[in-house]
């Protein structure tokens, strides 16, 4: 349908900026099912056209600001940092009020490790949208991020919570975190739910064994052995076993992979669950290496918990 629209109307802006956002996503969602390899012609060429059009309605709208937010996106799925900032910075100073360009720069923020910054987008976006509860969910992972996990629970279950999948990744980790863990079991396993609709029978034996580690961290007993390769929310279970460290190596497979084929999801995690111990390792410093976020923070300045230890070194608390 945006083929015939932009066929009809060739100086529709808006239509050009749908087309390309939409031929992203489709392209980006075959990558993450596996159906296609991120490096495959029809993708590289598809990414292409995409960014064509976004940069056509650029120009035939200089001043419409969603189509740098398309350009960001694909920056990010690229690991491409610095360009998806500046591409967010345009597309605010077109429109500075517009809640998904806010949303989208809180979560570049958050995922940098620019805390305290992303948490100050969270009050402005706030203000402009109150009402729209997945943004408001959103939030609560920031103020737990910034310290607060307490207050993040609050505002979590405020907005509505209940999600399931908010489940697994917020609620499970958070309750663990404060010692709560009948009610992070309880987290597990609505979360664990909806992990079993998507994944299948598959996704059974591993929600099983998360919640017997968090049982036997409840009971304060030793938790069973072996464990099977905790990935995604489920590898803040690790945290709770006599491996902790082990949560790095989902970090590490999602790095290898890509950002295209994996989506970064350790950028949800690496700040808030993980605890510092595990940011002070080895281990986790040439992850954050290899995903190009050192060069990042070396050109646009130190993240909250990051800072520089004379002239090639960085430490992490």
């Amino acid at each position: 349908f945006l083929e015939q629209v932009v066929a009809s109307d060739p100086n529709f802006a808006r239509g050009w900026t749908l087309l390309g956002q939409s031929l992203n996503m489709l392209m980006t969602g075959r990558v993450v099912r596996g159906e296609v390899s991120r490096d495959a012609a029809e993708v590289i060429e598809a990414r292409a056209r995409a960014e064509a059009y976004a940069n056509m309605a650029i120009a035939l709208a200089p001043d419409h600001a969603e189509s740098y937010v398309i350009l960001a996106n694909m920056n990010m799925a690229e690991g491409k940092w610095q360009d998806a900032m500046d591409d967010l910075r345009q597309a605010l100073a077109r429109d500075p009020y517009a809640p998904e360009i806010l949303n989208n720069y809180r979560n570049l923020l958050r995922a940098l490790g620019y805390l305290k910054e992303a948490l100050e987008v969270s009050e402005r976006l706030n203000l402009v949208e109150p009402l729209l509860l997945i943004y408001q969910r959103l939030r609560a992972e920031v103020v737990a991020a910034n310290g607060m996990t307490d207050k993040g629970v609050t505002e979590y279950l405020r907005a509505g919570g209940g999600t399931r999948v908010g489940d697994l990744q917020f609620l499970m980790p958070a309750y663990a975190q404060l010692g709560r863990f009948t009610d992070a079991v309880e987290a597990m396993s609505e979360g664990g739910n909806r992990l079993r609709l998507t994944s299948g029978p598959f996704a059974e034996p591993l929600v099983e064994a998360a919640t017997e580690v968090l049982r036997a961290a409840a009971n304060k007993s030793e938790p069973p052995s072996p464990l099977p390769d905790f990935e995604g929310a489920l590898s803040a279970v690790y945290l709770y076993t006599n491996t902790p460290e082990r949560m790095l190596e989902f970090m590490e497979r999602d790095v290898k992979y890509g950002p295209t084929r994996s989506g970064y999801g350790f950028l949800r995690a690496m700040w808030w669950p993980m605890p510092s111990s595990l940011r002070k390792t080895e281990w986790f410093k040439a992850l954050v290496r290899d995903a190009g976020l050192v060069d990042y923070w070396r050109a646009r300045g130190w993240p909250d918990l990051c800072r520089p230890v004379g002239s090639d070194d960085f430490a992490c608390e």
